[in-house]
């Protein structure tokens, strides 16, 4: 694993636009669901409204979030993700990082979070059933 505070690994994150998005919601919203992120990545790529994003775009956003952007993220150290409720957590103790992506959001005008839909951007946590419950 890379060292996610190396300035290589900061910019190699940062290099595409939906990693950098990512870690744009997770700046203020400590977890998300890949669901619900995958709605708001497609509305910024077609720069449209989260309610005009077709199931098409959607599905191709998962499918590289999944595929690429998510384990890359997971394997620096920067997000945990769960594979079963689809949560993604943002993992605080990469400071450096942080800071940086503060920074990029900062000047970055092609990104507004729309907090209206922030409700089904992540699911509870699921909870361990115990041999009772059955």
């Amino acid at each position: 694993m890379a060292d996610p505070s190396s300035l290589d690994t900061i910019y190699g994150l940062l290099a595409a636009s939906w990693r950098r998005y990512i870690l744009y919601y997770l700046l203020d919203n400590d977890r998300a669901n890949v669901e619900g992120l995958s709605l708001q990545l497609a509305a910024w790529e077609n720069d449209e409204p989260v309610t005009a994003v077709s199931e098409a775009d959607r599905k191709d956003v998962v499918v590289s979030l999944l595929h690429s952007h998510l384990p890359k993220l997971e394997s620096h150290g920067v997000v945990e993700y769960d594979d079963r409720s689809g949560d993604i957590v943002a993992v605080e103790a990469v400071d450096d990082l942080w800071a940086i992506v503060e920074r990029a959001y900062a000047s970055d005008d092609a990104v507004v979070i729309d907090e209206s839909d922030e409700s089904f951007l992540y699911s509870e946590p699921l909870q361990e059933s115990s041999n009772e419950d059955q």
